[in-house]
């Protein structure tokens, strides 16, 4: 039944109901949904785990996957550990394949695969930057995000030639064919899914045609997932959330959540303290949260230059380069307060995407417009308050001045 006509009385009964898979776990999960009016999302808690100390890359049949210090832990339902394996360093991400007989593991430079559940090891590739993620394709090749080579790539279990890639190798960029610090990774199909970190941006490639299917914009997007039809998880700085290919929002959780689908249709939630597996639902109304963030402290703008969004800027761009301004998501906020602290003569273009109109927020990306634009001849402390609601927000500052100066900036909803 679709959530958006369930009766009062449906409601209440199933608040009153336990539709879980472990009666154990009998809690209700609530997301606080941050568009029009606010939502809350209640969803049905699969599993609930606090004070791992690690995060969860996956389930198996046994129970979730989860990071402990240097193990790898297998924790069933009844939280107790089953099987625990130590590689000795910290495992950045694991997957295992279809059948649970072998499972991979990305430690930085190298990636190994091993048998389950007696822990030997196979096979590995070595050689390669910091990978932070890496899931099977098929039983002898992988897909990587490569966060230091700014690459993703389709590499064999067999000798580590790659078959496919994305991204220019050592070459940061904003383009849609470069990459600056890609983390998250997943593939359905033939299309690929692309957290790319230090751009702020999650692209979707089609890898059989080579060409993009779909960019949505999020904050240091890290660990992301498609679900089994293909709609996308996002975790990221600010918020997580989930959406259509086309870029609708469907739900929101505040904070900074790695979020991970599961083959079982689950979604694994997952923080430094604690993990939640989720069946979302249904949703209620309730209060918008406040909240604010600093998206620059302290940045050097050069005489004469700008600094903006990163798909806004078409100069030289390093892992580190100022000219990034982080994209806010504020879906939906009647009201959002600016507060820039700028000690040089400066313009500053309020931008939000053009997007196409929906009925719900939107973060798929096509281009930045500008709704606003401030300026002056001297250095001193600018507030905007924005009245109207937005998707996503971002900057653009221009440097008018003969002189480098430093900007602060603060975002208030």
């Amino acid at each position: 039944m679709s959530s958006s006509y369930l009766l009062e009385k449906e409601l209440i009964e199933i608040r009153n109901s336990v539709k879980l898979l472990s009666a154990q776990y009998s809690k209700r999960l609530h997301l606080l949904v941050n568009y029009s009016g606010g939502y809350k999302i209640v969803g049905d808690v699969r599993y609930s785990l606090y004070g791992v100390g690690g995060h969860a890359f996956c389930r198996i049949s046994e129970g979730l996957v989860v990071q402990r210090g240097t193990r790898i832990s297998i924790i069933n339902d009844e939280g107790k550990i089953v099987r625990e394996f130590d590689i000795g360093t910290t495992p950045r991400h694991v997957d295992f394949n279809d059948d649970e007989s072998k499972f991979i593991v990305s430690i930085g430079s190298e990636i190994r695969e091993y048998s389950y559940p007696d822990f030997t090891l196979l096979r590995s590739i070595t050689g390669l930057g910091t990978v932070y993620m890496c899931k099977y394709v098929d039983e002898d090749n992988i897909i990587l995000s490569d966060f230091t080579r700014h690459v993703v790539e389709i590499r064999s279990l067999i000798d580590g030639t790659v078959s496919w890639s994305w991204g220019e190798e050592n070459t940061p960029g904003h383009s849609d064919t470069l990459l600056n610090g890609p983390w998250a990774v997943d593939i359905s199909g033939k299309f690929v899914l692309i957290g790319d970190y230090r751009g702020h941006r999650v692209l979707v490639v089609d890898k059989d045609a080579n060409t993009i299917a779909g960019i949505y914009l999020a904050p240091f997007p890290e660990h992301s997932s498609f679900d089994l039809a293909r709609r996308i998880a996002i975790g990221n700085q600010i918020l997580t959330y989930m959406v259509q290919t086309d870029g609708r929002v469907l739900w929101t959780a505040p904070g900074n959540w790695r979020a991970i689908f599961t083959k079982y249709g689950t979604l694994i939630l997952s923080n430094a303290i604690e993990i939640i597996e989720v069946y979302p639902s249904y949703f209620v109304s309730t209060p918008v949260p406040h909240g604010s963030t600093m998206i620059l402290d302290g940045v050097t703008v050069e005489a004469g230059e700008s600094i903006g969004p990163p798909m806004s800027y078409k100069g030289t761009v390093t892992a580190t380069h100022p000219a990034t301004v982080m994209p806010i998501p504020i879906f939906g906020h009647r009201k959002v307060k600016i507060i820039a602290k700028i000690n040089f003569p400066y313009r500053l273009d309020v931008l939000e995407p053009n997007h196409r109109w929906s009925a719900a927020p939107t973060v798929k990306w096509r281009d930045w417009w500008i709704i606003d634009t401030y300026s002056s001849d001297t250095a001193g402390t600018l507030k905007i308050i924005l009245d109207e609601p937005l998707s996503f927000l971002s900057f653009r500052i221009t440097n008018n001045g003969s002189n480098a100066g430093t900007i602060y900036m603060w975002v208030v909803w």
